[in-house]
């Protein structure tokens, strides 16, 4: 508890899978809109230019919803994305390795999957696929040259997955069969193996969405005979507007009281590029611009209907793509690539388009409406997947997902971030893409890494036409979204974790639910044992270990907590500790507090050998080297809280042995805090004396520097009230420490920040003894000309200086924000230093790296009671009392700001003026 005299200082985040918090009343009539190729910037809401390509019905679902700047396909091709979307699991678990399903190919989704067609119906939706399949139809299990027969019946299909109906393209826009599909035969199949007594529906004469027969010139993969059938063929121009009819003759015939589900894909703006009539020639993209003009009308015709119909306040529409635009600049005629000569750019800034690795080919756009319930004209930036409407569609119905290992494999719920609500980590840990010629890549917070490894069974030509994706890359897409510069050889480290969540993700069966051995490791300093033999180059946090509750291993009641009986009026802290990861004996139940979901709220005692462990499995899992252990003279036998000694210890002996275990560095800390001046040294002393006789100090975990022990003293305050040192039991002190023997150590001084303004000279001659010096600059926060508190740190060079020109190591203090109302008594925000998300912080690391600072200590790796704690804190406290979190942000967030700004600091690199990483 150090000051300077200025002071005298969401939710829970849902599982991947079903929370009780994620029901949101009456189940939602639910429609997906996925269509085809269509690239990350060919739309205005997403920053296609509007005076090559007007999209308003898209845009409008923009305003009136919630745009995902960072949605991702799982495959940069449409089967394995379509596959993904409707079972909540990657493909490349299949036998679909790479590529897509060819026309002839069985049913991919094997009936009896779990999967959000089959899902909602058990809940009483009724369920539709309309539009293009590409998921293959009927069973090859008996027979290995199993080919569909379109002359005969379609099964299984989707209707065996749990649609109710069925109108498809069956593969591609412009495929062989040139027919349309609904539920099990061939639409308007006049003859081939019909059941005797069926009748088939078809179009009525003279409909001119079809002809009698199908041109070679017109289909995908020209000069390809297309199938023989007998049957009414598609008219490519007229497939858009047919199925969209389709589409809304389904939505006007559902019935008030009864949700329904509708997967609808169009077929643009696939190849080949065929607008209708309507919207042929209104862009100045050309021929591609009208496609994606014609895809926009059919979605304004869906919301018209839902309008008409009074639908759309009781529907969630999600609209997406597959995967990303064609980005082919070598194939100079293609309609795209004449779009991308006019000015629009498909995919955005993204590199690459549709079957590459790189972020065009699955970067998309991704709109969520659902009036009232999703924020309308709102915009997140999580990364989220296909593969997670599955899980977020049934948290919205209340449905619990299956084990992981046995469906939605690859599926997490992402309702929180819909309904723009705050949640404490990212939705998804990690995600994986593959590539049409079957390349893995792994991305995990800002990085992605790229495997480099294609299949063996592509031709030539690809191997030769890809090269570059062949090969191993890393890129920071935080710092380059445009993959314009690999880091694979500067990063090492990163590499070795990304490639080894990889290979455990693809062992694994799924990754839902899949412990990570070191999810949160990101520097090299997560996999090393920590150099105790030196200060330098460490990021080292204090550690209070101060907090005990009612039946641990003290038993001294809710110590640090409250002040007596813990009551919403007794609080003594500011924040409420994450601890949904502890285990059963490492949380104590807290009566008459609740967590917002209604569910007993929790708190951790710090005598307990679990929780410190944890703790310190934080530190190493994060990138920080270890702490400065609190030890207080009022704690000291004979001290007015002696009868706190005995726990004390405890605490030391889980410190020493959780250090032991995660390769972390520690040292003692007194805090000469509340005790006169004429009792500090010999309580210090002697405290000192027992513990370097113990061989607490020899441990290979201990800090040194010089081949001393290293000890910091906080108290050197000149003329505080709470703080009696005087320059004389400082010169004492430095003494005792510096005379050579057993008890010899290296000093490290804590006090004022303003020490050089002093001007009593004996204080300035102590300060300059001192192996190191920190000042406390916690609560020297002045306002700037926005009204925002920011550290003051202006003073920082000339501190440098000074102890650099002395012989002082410098260490200086960094700290994330600051309150203590509850412990103060004060009303809520009285005391407050804003967080800002994390920038109050970094402005200080920012300062740090242009002074060349390796090294720095952090208030505090624990403190709740005034607010300034960096590990795991809830932004969803009990609604009980009043606290203050981490304003929405994941509970690891300034764990991860340490881990990131110190690996940048310790490496001499230098630490941005923006915070380079994403929550």
């Amino acid at each position: 508890m150090k000051l300077s005299p200025l002071f005298a200082v969401a939710l829970l985040a849902f599982s991947a899978g079903f929370s009780p918090a994620a029901e949101v009343g009456n189940p939602p009539n639910i429609v997906v809109i996925l269509a085809d190729d269509l690239g990350y910037g060919s739309v205005g809401c997403f920053g296609a230019d509007g005076k090559l390509v007007r999209t308003p019905n898209i845009d409008r679902l923009a305003r009136e919803g919630r745009r995902f700047t960072d949605a991702n396909t799982t495959s940069s091709v449409c089967t394995p994305t379509r596959y993904s979307l409707l079972t909540g699991r990657y493909c490349w678990r299949t036998s679909l390795k790479y590529e897509t399903l060819n026309t002839f190919a069985p049913l991919l989704i094997e009936p009896g999957r779990y999967n959000m067609a089959s899902m909602l119906k058990a809940h009483g939706y009724r369920t539709a696929a309309i539009g293009k399949w590409h998921l293959g139809y009927g069973d090859a299990r008996n027979d290995p040259k199993y080919r569909v027969d379109y002359t005969a019946e379609l099964a299984p299909g989707p209707l065996e997955l749990g649609f109710d109906y069925h109108f498809s393209v069956p593969q591609n826009h412009g495929d062989i069969t040139g027919v349309f599909v609904e539920n099990h035969f061939v639409y308007g199949l006049r003859s081939g193996k019909i059941p005797a007594d069926m009748k088939l529906p078809g179009p009525v004469p003279d409909d001119e969405n079809f002809a009698s027969t199908y041109s070679s010139e017109m289909q995908q993969g020209r000069g390809k005979t297309p199938i023989e059938i007998d049957a009414p063929r598609r008219v490519d121009d007229r497939v858009m507007p047919k199925l969209t009819d389709q589409a809304v003759h389904w939505i006007e015939q559902q019935k008030a009281g009864t949700p329904f589900f509708l997967y609808f894909a169009p077929v643009a703006v696939h190849e080949p590029v065929t607008p209708s009539k309507d919207t042929r020639g209104t862009s100045t993209a050309g021929i591609f611009g009208d496609w994606i003009h014609e895809l926009d009308r059919t979605v304004g015709r869906v919301l018209e209907t839902l309008d008409k119909q009074g639908l759309a306040q009781d529907t969630l529409v999600i609209f997406t793509s597959d995967n990303g635009g064609v980005f082919e600049p070598g194939q100079q005629t293609r309609p795209e690539t004449l779009a991308v000569q006019a000015g629009l750019a498909v995919n955005g800034q993204y590199r690459g388009g549709k079957t590459h690795v790189y972020e065009g080919g699955f970067k998309v756009p991704f709109i969520a409406r659902w009036p009232g319930k999703v924020p309308a004209g709102t915009e997140c930036r999580e990364m989220i997947s296909m593969a997670d409407v599955l899980a977020t569609t049934a948290a919205i119905v209340g449905e619990k997902l299956p084990p992981a290992d046995q469906a939605a494999e690859d599926s997490y719920n992402i309702l929180p971030a819909l309904l723009g609500e705050k949640y404490d980590k990212p939705m998804r840990p990690d995600m994986v893409t593959h590539s049409n010629d079957g390349v893995f890549a792994m991305r995990k917070g800002p990085w992605k890494w790229i495997e480099g490894v294609p299949v063996k069974q592509i031709s030539p030509a690809i191997r030769k036409g890809h090269a570059p994706e062949f090969q191993r890359q890393l890129y920071n897409l935080q710092d380059d979204p445009k993959e314009t510069k690999d880091l694979s050889e500067q990063h090492p480290e990163i590499v070795k974790e990304l490639e080894a969540m990889l290979n455990q993700q693809r062992d694994a069966s799924h990754t839902r639910e899949l412990p990570r051995a070191s999810a949160a490791r990101s520097h090299e300093e997560a996999s090393r044992v920590v150099d105790a033999t030196s200060m330098h180059k460490k990021v080292m946090c204090g550690y209070q270990g101060w907090f005990r509750c009612p039946g641990d291993a003290a038993n001294m009641g809710w110590i640090h907590y409250s002040r007596g009986p813990i009551t919403p009026a007794s609080l003594t802290f500011e924040m409420w500790p994450d601890v949904h990861e502890f285990g059963k004996d490492e949380r104590f139940a807290v009566p008459g507090f609740t967590l917002p979901d209604g569910s007993p709220a929790e708190l951790f005692s710090s005598d307990n050998a679990a929780t410190v462990q944890r703790h310190f499995e934080w530190m190493r899992d994060y990138g920080i080297d270890g702490v400065y252990l609190q030890h207080f003279l009022l704690d000291m036998p004979g001290a007015p809280a002696g009868n706190r000694y005995e726990s004390r210890r405890r605490v030391l002996d889980h410190v020493l042995h959780a250090a032991e275990q995660t390769g972390r560095v520690w040292a003692i800390s007194f805090d000469a805090a509340g005790r006169p001046a004429d009792r500090i040294f010999d309580l210090l002393t002697t405290e000192w004396r027992r513990l370097v006789d113990e061989k607490i100090t020899a441990n290979p975990r201990y800090l040194h520097e010089h081949g001393l022990p290293v000890v910091q003293i906080w108290g050197f305050y000149w003329q505080n009230p709470s703080n009696h040192m005087s320059a004389k039991v400082a010169e004492k002190l430095i003494a005792f420490f510096q005379q050579p023997g057993p008890y010899a150590a290296f000093l490290a001084g804590g006090g004022d920040w303003d020490w050089r303004r002093n001007s009593d000279p004996a204080w300035q001659a102590f300060f300059r003894k001192f192996g190191a010096y920190s000042p406390w600059n916690v609560g020297n926060a002045p306002t700037n000309a926005r009204g925002e508190k920011f550290a003051g740190i202006d003073y920082w060079a000339d501190d440098k200086r000074t102890c650099e020109q002395n012989g002082v190591f410098w260490l200086p203090v960094v700290y994330a924000g600051f309150s203590w109302d509850n412990l103060q008594q004060k009303p809520p925000g009285t005391t407050n230093i804003p967080r800002r998300g994390g920038k109050f912080l970094w402005e200080q690391l920012h300062a740090l790296s242009k002074l060349g600072a390796d090294s720095i200590y952090v208030a505090m790796f624990d403190e709740i009671d005034e607010g300034t704690a960096i590990f795991k804190v809830t932004s969803a406290p009990p609604t009980q009392g009043h606290f203050v979190g981490y304003e929405g942000l994941p509970s690891d967030w300034y764990l991860r700001l340490v881990g990131e700004g110190g690996r940048l600091l310790k490496q001499r690199l230098p630490v941005p003026a923006e915070i380079p990483i994403q929550p």
